[in-house]
């Protein structure tokens, strides 16, 4: 950083050196007027746009550690944070989408979508999308369909009367067809058969 400071005050210097002696020069040239009202303006404008210029080009506004910071900041910079901001993230995430579905009560509704769910949280759909996979490690229709499955089991573990269609109904599947699917995927058996294990 110093050797980029030192290279930058001779260059600036050299510059401005350079700018007086053709200023000095287009005096000579050119009427008092055309140099005041137009070239000393231009050459101005040019010494800011190469201080500006070089500046941003090797971080000489920010160290490289302020920079980075910066761009977090404006959401251009997408890079790991620290572990223990990592660590904690997942579960805040987790403690979010559970809340919002348990109170809300998304996953019984047949027509939930992720735009729903991510409206819900009040945030991007693409973010959610991305939580999901990358926290929980899961794709919003299998959170959806595991959460439903877990409610059907408590449900059917209840002594009532309700047929297996009705309470597939009730956790938020609409086909009998989609209900058995789910349920053999996340409990390898059938409603059925579940029902005569207990």
């Amino acid at each position: 950083m110093d050797k980029f400071k030192i290279t930058y005050l001779r260059n600036l210097t050299i510059l401005v050196i350079v700018l007086n002696l053709s200023i000095l020069i287009l005096y000579i040239i050119f009427d008092i007027l055309i140099v005041e009202y137009l070239l000393i303006p231009l050459i101005i404008t040019l010494i800011y746009i190469y201080i500006i210029y070089y500046a941003f080009k090797n971080y000489g506004i920010f160290t490289n550690e302020d920079y980075q910071l910066h761009l977090k900041n404006i959401n251009f910079s997408h890079q790991e944070t620290e572990s223990d901001e990592t660590e904690e993230k997942p579960s805040c995430f987790r403690e979010e989408i559970e809340r919002v579905l348990n109170e809300q009560k998304l996953a019984e509704d047949p027509e939930i979508t992720l735009k729903k769910l991510a409206n819900s949280m009040n945030r991007p759909m693409n973010e959610v999308s991305k939580l999901i996979k990358g926290e929980l490690k899961s794709s919003f229709y299998d959170l959806i369909n595991r959460r439903r499955i877990e409610h059907a089991k408590i449900l059917l573990s209840e002594e009532n009367d309700s047929t297996v269609e009705a309470i597939a109904y009730e956790v938020g599947f609409n086909s009998r067809a989609a209900f058995y699917r789910s349920f053999k995927k996340y409990t390898g058996t059938n409603p059925i058969s579940y029902l005569s294990d207990r």
